[in-house]
């Protein structure tokens, strides 16, 4: 199982709910400075939405699941000029990046889940992504 420090289930219950738990998720990415950008966001964002719907008969309950994802952009450490920390956070961006393009080339030549089940694990982002390979 994968862990996510920060993560949270939250049901709602209405719209401006889910707004302003999306507004909370995003004022709490991690962003700090390099040379490239004032703003740089330092961490992927995944928004997991689980939809239930209650047949009127009561006899099934058909659920849906949607993931929004705003993935932090590659760099080219060369160019941010990043040290230290931000330097290895420049790493980990672009090491998950490069998984989940290898995933999706994969997936997109025709590849199975199961083919895929290595590729998948190879960071965080692929493996909580790994439900929308097939």
């Amino acid at each position: 199982e994968t862990v996510v420090s920060g993560a949270a289930e939250i049901p709602i219950d209405s719209g401006a709910h889910a707004l302003s738990l999306l507004r909370m998720g995003v004022a709490s990415r991690q962003t700090a400075a390099t040379d490239m950008n004032d703003v740089s966001s330092r961490s992927h964002m995944i928004v997991l939405v689980t939809l239930k719907q209650q047949q009127p008969d009561g006899a099934a309950t058909i659920v849906s699941n949607i993931r929004f994802v705003d993935l932090a952009g590659s760099e080219c450490l060369a160019q941010t000029k990043a040290k230290g920390m931000r330097q290895e956070e420049g790493r980990h961006i672009n090491q998950s990046l490069l998984a989940l393009g290898k995933a999706l080339k994969q997936f997109a030549a025709g590849k199975s889940k199961e083919e895929m089940k290595g590729m998948l694990r190879e960071s965080k982002l692929t493996h909580l992504l790994s439900e929308n390979f097939g």
